[in-house]
């Protein structure tokens, strides 16, 4: 089964055991993966925040981390259609890669 498959059937949150199989041709598949439901508008449908809230607080299991200007004017998650913690995103004006943002990252 393939990354995304798992992926979708978890109701795309991200597991410690998931996140271990992940290597970064996976993250660029589920990222593609999102921009296509993000451009064809099928994307997930979405827990109420306090439902995820509280899964979202105790652990986070990112599969990707990305970097983009402050002044962007769409949702980076919204854009990769992953509203669960699997992205994380670092905003800065300029988009540069200073010390500190890689550091973050």
């Amino acid at each position: 089964m393939s990354i995304l498959s798992k992926y979708l059937d978890a109701n795309s949150k991200m597991s410690a055991d998931l996140q271990s199989q992940i290597n970064p041709s996976d993250s660029v598949e589920l990222l593609k993966a999102g921009y296509e439901r993000y451009i064809s508008n099928e994307a997930l449908e979405e827990a109420p925040f306090d439902d995820k809230s509280s899964e979202s607080t105790l652990h986070q299991y990112p599969y990707a981390a990305i970097l983009s200007c402050i002044d962007a004017r769409l949702s980076i998650t919204d854009i990769f259609d992953d509203n669960h913690g699997g992205l994380i995103v670092s905003r800065i004006a300029g988009n540069i890669a200073t010390t500190e943002i890689t550091g973050s990252l």
